[in-house]
């Protein structure tokens, strides 16, 4: 993804694109490396976390579940799920 107009910031190694999506733990921006030169471009999710006033809503929570989320998506990619590049 080259940098544009769209590109919101970059963070660390990654230049942070448009949105993707937006939930209640917070959005999913389409990214790419700076440092690693590749075809594929990534989605980095940004937690909203302390924004919520949603009741019961707790820092351990919304680590938990972003925890099981992410091994949800390792899970697929060890499946054999194939990405996709546009």
């Amino acid at each position: 993804m080259a940098k544009s107009a769209h590109t919101l910031r970059e963070l660390g190694n990654w230049i942070v694109g448009p949105p993707l999506g937006k939930g209640g733990q917070g959005g999913v921006f389409r990214a790419a490396s700076k440092t690693e030169p590749t075809k594929f471009d990534f989605a980095i999710k940004i937690s909203n976390q302390g924004k919520s006033q949603a009741p019961g809503r707790t820092a351990e929570k919304d680590r938990a579940r972003f925890l099981q989320e992410v091994q949800v998506l390792e899970a697929a990619r060890d499946a054999g799920v194939q990405a996709s590049s546009n």
